[in-house]
């Protein structure tokens, strides 16, 4: 039987339960030594993140995006002084890791003799590569596209002969052509880092079984919150609808993709206000899934601002290296507009210039929404606001249901949500099911002229809870309109407890309008006042829920639009 080392403790709890006795026997590759020193200063959390690794010999690390898990990486090496291979999955990422590690470490090694080859002699390094056209490794400090070690199934020898391997975004080692890798290597140490260990696939374990289990972890609010700019999300609200003649239940999520990206309304929104942000002087990446979509808003754009660049999968070795040369050599004082696609630059692009996003499709799986929101974290000077245009195409439900769970990935990650105004409140602008009714009901009951409240659903739990704050705004003779499903929604079971519910509200004073299988969930006071998000405002969620809170005369007016012909 074999089994991966990640079990090894496991293995050993399990035996030692049943007093069983272990004779463990070495068999791992402990490498060459090498003469290597770390040439820099680390943070005190990335010091606490090397003291805790270099205590086992496995174990990945988690951070987010600008901790410094490169330079977290060449103290490793430093520490434990053997030779070492670092797997990557990306070309970007392995220039990324060869100038990281030449800037980071001092090696005091001679290159081995290499053998005598007919044509041109290629300059080796210390700091050896494999991909991206070349194969040049040093057996000391190696660097290697985790898709030139395996060919067609067979993984190469080389992957034996190293002491320690360094596994960057370690998250994609499921992927059955890495796991391969990760079999076959016996190296004595081996490391993983990510930034989102959890896999929207559930296959996560399987990081642990080949990594060790994470053995350092940075709070993603945490690490935020020391950043020194702000973080927050600006919801756009597009108003594109499923076409008439189609039926949104019986598309399925692709083909919704294909019509929203031939929504012309909705491309102008996103084009009119990345041109805003550039005539700001912000430097913008404008992400879709699509490469149609890359192309169609590359070309709106440069009809309004020059030297756009578009950045997309189909390109080649040369025009990407070329491209990425171009993005290095723009001027710091001259703002830069990409469009790429998200698995293109969604991890392991660095441009630290980069200060606002544009989510032109929509996702909803946090762990990838992590991954897009640190292209914005590197650090850069007068770098002291980002920001992340989020389009919420509220009018087709399983698109408003992906901002609902992306508006929970924001307040996990410590964005607040941006209208024309940031009014300070007691706590985060992003609320969860718990936090925010303290908030929202001294909301309500400082209304001067309107309340607006649309909620799927109502219980008998919530809306008697909500009386007082009713009661006390109507004596003031404030308006307040409540909007929700009719009875007949509902099965009979639960018919002639919301008839009673209904009834209560009316006989209150409220406007109950009725609107059948209507999604949305927001409540407007005063027209100024936003609450939107996946919580309903009149019953209660079993589900992580978040609301946001916003002041905003226009996002109110957008909101009210999007069902005023039920008003």
């Amino acid at each position: 039987m074999c089994l991966p080392r990640g079990c090894e403790d496991d293995v050993r709890n399990l035996l030692s339960e049943y007093n069983i006795g272990i004779n463990w026997v070495d068999e791992t590759n402990h490498g060459k030594a090498i003469d290597v020193e770390f040439n820099g200063v680390l943070r005190d959390e990335q010091s606490k993140a090397v003291d805790e690794l270099i205590r086992y010999e496995d174990g990945v690390l988690s951070a987010t995006t600008a901790f410094g898990k490169t330079v977290v990486g060449a103290s490793l090496i430093a520490e434990r002084k053997v030779n070492t291979l670092i797997l990557v999955h990306r070309q970007q990422l392995l220039s990324q890791w060869i100038n990281r590690l030449s800037e980071f470490l001092i090696i005091n090694e001679q290159l081995p003799e290499q053998p005598e080859k007919r044509g041109r002699k290629r300059k080796q390094s210390l700091i050896g590569q494999l991909g991206a056209g070349k194969d040049q490794l040093s057996g000391i400090i190696d660097v290697a596209i985790m898709q030139s070690l395996n060919t067609a199934g067979e993984v190469k020898e080389c992957v034996k002969k190293y002491g320690m391997i360094i596994v960057d975004e370690c998250h994609h080692i499921p992927a059955f052509s890495f796991e391969q890798i990760l079999k076959e290597s016996n190296a004595k140490y081996v490391y993983g880092l990510t930034a989102t260990p959890a896999r929207q696939d559930g296959h996560h374990p399987i990081i642990f079984l080949h990594c060790g289990p994470i053995r350092f972890k940075v709070d993603a609010k945490k690490q935020v919150e020391k950043m020194p700019f702000d973080h927050y999300v600006i919801p756009r609200f597009s108003y594109f609808r499923i076409p008439a003649g189609k039926n949104e239940k019986e598309l399925t999520i692709q083909e919704i993709y294909s019509e929203l990206i031939e929504d012309e309304i909705r491309n102008q929104l996103i084009v009119d206000d990345v041109v805003s942000c550039y005539e700001n002087g912000r430097n913008s990446l404008i992400l879709t899934e699509r490469t149609a979509h890359v192309k169609s808003l590359t070309n709106k754009l440069r009809e309004r601002i020059p030297d756009v660049i578009a950045l997309v999968g189909s390109m080649g070795t040369k025009e990407t290296r070329e491209i990425f040369e171009r993005i290095s050599a723009t001027p710091a004082n001259k703002p830069l507009t990409l469009v790429a696609t998200g698995k293109f630059v969604g991890e392991g692009f660095d441009e630290p210039r980069l200060d606002t996003l544009f989510l032109a499709m929509p996702i909803s799986w946090k762990g990838t929404l992590q991954q897009y929101a640190g292209r914005l974290h590197r650090l850069y000077e007068n770098k002291n606001e980002i920001r992340i245009y989020d389009y919420v195409d509220i009018q087709v439900r399983i698109l408003e249901q992906m901002y609902g769970k992306r508006l929970r990935g924001y307040a996990s990650i410590g964005y607040r949500a941006k209208g024309e105004i940031v009014t300070e409140v007691p706590t985060d602008i992003i609320f969860d099911k718990h936090s925010f009714f303290p908030v929202y009901t001294n909301d309500i009951v400082n209304a001067a002229r309107e309340v607006l409240i649309v909620s799927p659903f109502v219980t008998n739990r919530r809306v008697p809870r909500m009386m007082q704050y009713f009661h006390t705004i109507l004596k003031n003779n404030v308006k307040v309109t409540v909007m929700t499903r009719p009875a007949e929604d509902f099965k009979d079971i639960r018919r002639s407890t919301l008839v009673r519910i209904f009834n209560s509200l009316k006989e209150m004073g409220i406007n109950v309008l009725f609107k059948s299988n209507i999604h949305q969930k927001f409540a407007i006071i005063d027209q100024k006042i936003v609450w939107y998000g996946s919580i309903n405002l009149l019953s209660f969620g079993t589900a992580e829920e978040s609301i946001m809170r916003l002041v905003s005369g226009n996002i109110a007016h957008e909101l009210t639009k999007s069902i005023e012909k039920n008003l």
